[in-house]
């Protein structure tokens, strides 16, 4: 049962945490802030996935650096 039901679009939501998120659309804040770019984000989990852009993993630094593509050379 969705028992929390939004003032101004009337979409309902089954935890109130939800419905508070939610009213970030409304409000226009942005509060999750890239650290690399400075792109705004509404909700966390939008921000984790731009992260992925920079390279960047979710919750730290940079990702460990990826082999190029053939592998490594060989070592004389």
């Amino acid at each position: 049962e969705r028992r929390f039901p939004c003032a101004l679009c009337h979409k309902a939501f089954k935890q109130s945490s939800h419905l508070v998120q939610h009213m970030l659309v409304h409000s226009g804040q942005r509060p999750f802030q890239c650290s690399t770019c400075g792109r705004c984000y509404s909700h966390g989990s939008s921000l984790i996935r731009h992260r992925r852009c920079h390279g960047l993993r979710p919750d730290g630094p940079a990702a460990a650096p990826q082999p190029p593509p053939g592998g490594l050379p060989a070592p004389s």
